[in-house]
């Protein structure tokens, strides 16, 4: 069960959320509140795994907010301002939610972060041959893979790899759920991206590049509309 609390200073909005919330069977809506300082305050003092934070709020900004609080709870803004989602991605928000918020959209935004704790809790081996050594490698240790002639060129968190393979042949070995395509000859794991901006990524301190070929599928897995 995914432990839930939500802050938003609109009454309404809150009710919205706890209807929807009563229909996703793996989430639990524990508590609400139109004041973020209380909100935080329990975020203190119980074990909540996601907050639905509203942005625009009299005392404080979602965003602030949101900077106060541990890397322990994730994060799935609510708001009716499109304009904060690149700022939400670089808080690592599983999602950004618009208003009025259906229950379609909600949804899919529960199943968004159902499925990183599914990728956490099953953290995959990758079996990759460098000349006569096999490596053993946590998908989670892969940052990105880039083509270099004939190879593949892994960097991951114990340094780089090489690996004779194209990127259409790998990219189909690899959970849909933890890597994505940016470019003809990059594959990124979402999970180690920090910065986003419109053609290029930020991996590990590298910048790799979004062609506009994949742009909208990759904003699209990202949450980002």
């Amino acid at each position: 069960m995914v432990r839930a609390i939500a802050i938003d200073d609109e009454p309404y909005a809150l009710k919205v959320l706890e209807e929807h919330a009563s229909k996703v069977s793996f989430l639990q809506l524990n508590k609400t509140f139109t004041d973020p300082l209380e909100g935080v305050q329990y975020l203190k003092k119980e074990s909540i795994s996601v907050l639905f934070l509203d942005i625009k709020m009299q005392d404080i900004s979602g965003i602030d907010l949101a900077k106060l609080l541990t890397s322990n709870t994730r994060i799935i803004f609510t708001t009716a301002f499109p304009d904060y989602a690149l700022q939400g991605f670089e808080l690592d928000a599983v999602d950004y939610l618009l208003k009025p918020i259906s229950f379609t959209r909600f949804l899919k935004a529960c199943h968004k972060l159902k499925g990183q704790f599914d990728v956490h809790q099953q953290d995959e081996i990758l079996l990759i041959k460098d000349g006569n050594e096999i490596h053993r490698i946590k998908t989670s240790e892969v940052y990105f893979i880039e083509a270099t002639g004939n190879y593949l060129k892994l960097n991951t968190v114990k340094g780089s790899i090489l690996y004779r393979q194209t990127v259409k042949g790998f990219i189909e070995t690899l959970n849909p759920a933890v890597f994505i395509r940016t470019h003809k000859s990059y594959i990124v794991n979402i999970q180690h991206i920090s910065r986003i901006e419109s053609f290029q990524l930020t991996v590990d301190t590298q910048k790799i590049p979004l062609s506009l070929n994949y742009k909208d599928e990759v904003w699209n897995k990202l949450g980002i509309y």
